[in-house]
């Protein structure tokens, strides 16, 4: 899309940034970034000072979304927005996108040698947009500067500003996107879907994915958990004390990490190991919220060796109905455990306890609490090899975090009970490494019989029945 001046506007390349244009109709919402990123939410390296907000290159480049503006009846509408590029090589560029109406962000303008404020025409007709800054640059030093953002139109009678949430997340927000009641639906994903055991959390309504890659790989949405944009990885270059819990660990592959909010931090927990032992230890970052994406080495959190009879695998936060933080972890050998964490330190103290244990093979736990029940889901079975994977998701619950967990039926998770959640279908083969968000959404990983059974992202809403039990 061409930009457009509006009338009585000099050139561009003579026109500072920050310098403003004059409205030309009613201002549905402005933001001159003078305290900090205003109403917008940033990822990756992004700053602010003296009226702009400076998006920068290299690792984790940065990233600026606003909130959705409301539009409804209005004509006319126009995007008004000051920005310069500085440094940015051929193929590089600072992007300007809006996304109408909820639907996927689309590109107004890509460039690497702008400078100076421009008026963009957006889609007639749109209710609600939402306006994305970014770059792709590849050095720190190297960087696309944003001020002065204002959406006008003509007529109409929206309320000229956002509606602000009825009831605003705290920071971070909690990953919970509601309260598991509604319609089952099966989400209809796109963009960068290869996926192993997922984790998901949403903040300030952008969705975040982590899973297991090369220094935990991980990705994000905008619009939903629909489309789906990679990201650099977390510890792209390793952590040096990995190896010294599990010397034949293969690159910097780092498995099933989970990601939660508690007491004003995120925490991911992550686990280091190769196929077939427990020698393994479970690791632990923090950050001050997902969006910051300034993650925190926390050292290693607890380990198992060959001598153990469990394995420090595939760990998962849990947050108690006392608010108090626990840890369960597992994968075969004598099944899944669970651990109470210092809320001060976020590591063990304390005895483990047994929760389920099942032959063939059980692993990737989460706990969900819902109306007085803690739930257990688990993955049994055989993962990893594509459309021969027998992997499959069951669950019990239990009044205590500590258990005991039954099924449906009363049998002890301990003795091989578990309701079957999801046991996949003619196309989407072996579900499992699951997560839960909140009590409402869940993600698992299963593998496409239609695509040579490479492994995908699958998400669906979870919904509960009248006596308490989940389903989709």
């Amino acid at each position: 899309m061409t930009p457009i001046l509006k009338p009585g506007a000099v050139p561009l390349m003579v026109l500072a940034l920050g310098t403003p244009t004059a409205a030309i109709g009613d201002v549905l919402f402005e933001e001159g970034f003078s305290s900090g990123i205003g109403a917008f939410n940033a990822t990756g390296r992004v700053s602010s000072g003296g009226g702009s907000v400076t998006l920068r290159g290299g690792y984790s480049p940065g990233s600026l979304v606003s909130p959705d503006i409301d539009v409804a009846g209005y004509s006319n509408l126009q995007l008004a927005v000051s920005r310069q590029t500085r440094r940015l090589d051929a193929g590089e560029s600072g992007r300007i996108e809006v996304a109408i109406n909820g639907g996927p962000f689309q590109t107004i303008e890509a460039s690497n040698n702008v400078s100076g404020s421009a008026v963009f025409p957006l889609e007639p007709g749109a209710e609600r947009l939402a306006i994305r800054f970014s770059t792709d640059a590849s050095s720190y030093f190297e960087s696309y500067a944003i001020a002065d953002v204002r959406v006008e139109g003509d007529g109409g009678g929206a309320s000229p500003q956002p509606e602000p949430d009825p009831e605003p997340e705290p920071e971070p927000p909690a990953p919970d996107p509601g309260p598991g009641n509604g319609q089952s639906e099966f989400w209809e994903l796109s963009g960068n879907l290869g996926t192993h055991d997922p984790t998901i959390a949403r903040e300030n309504g952008i969705w975040y994915e982590f899973q297991t890659g090369p220094g935990i790989y991980r990705k994000i949405s905008y619009d939903g958990g629909r489309f789906w944009e990679p990201l650099p990885s977390v510890f792209g270059s390793g952590l040096w004390w990995w190896r010294n819990y599990v010397p034949g660990q293969q690159g910097n592959d780092v498995w099933a990490p989970d990601v939660k909010a508690y007491n004003g931090r995120v925490w991911m927990y992550y686990a280091v190991s190769t196929f077939g032992s427990n020698q393994s230890v479970i690791g632990l970052a923090s950050s001050p919220s997902l969006a910051a994406d300034n993650w925190r080495d926390e050292g290693a959190v607890l380990s198992s060796t060959t001598a153990d009879n469990f394995n420090a695998l595939d760990p998962d936060l849990v947050i108690d109905a006392n608010n108090e933080p626990w840890l369960t972890f597992g994968s075969f050998w004598s099944g899944i455990k669970l651990v109470k964490l210092n809320p001060s330190t976020m590591k063990p103290t304390g005895r483990h306890y047994s929760l389920a244990n099942r032959s063939g093979g059980i692993e990737a736990p989460t706990i969900v609490h819902r109306n007085g029940y803690y739930y257990l889901f688990v993955s049994v079975g055989k993962c990893c090899e594509g459309v021969n994977s027998t992997y499959r998701i069951l669950y019990g619950r239990s009044r205590n975090v500590t258990g005991p967990y039954v099924d449906r039926s009363g049998r002890d998770m301990m003795n091989g009970g578990g309701s079957l959640l999801d046991g996949g279908n003619d196309r989407w083969v072996g579900p499992g490494g699951q997560d839960i968000a909140g009590t409402s959404v869940i993600a698992r990983h299963a593998y496409d019989a239609s695509d040579n059974g490479n492994a995908k992202l699958l998400i669906n809403n979870l919904v509960w029945t009248d006596d308490g039990w989940p389903s989709y």
